[in-house]
């Protein structure tokens, strides 16, 4: 059980991660096309 919690998470925290990283990056061409 807790091998499997920590396993789900890392996950959610890295899929968190990405989420984050594709919204700066979106964020980040808007300002330059700004």
């Amino acid at each position: 059980m807790k091998i499997l919690d920590i396993c789900y998470l890392y996950t959610s925290r890295s899929a968190i991660i990405k989420i984050i990283i594709k919204i700066l990056k979106s964020n980040i061409e808007c300002a330059f096309l700004k």
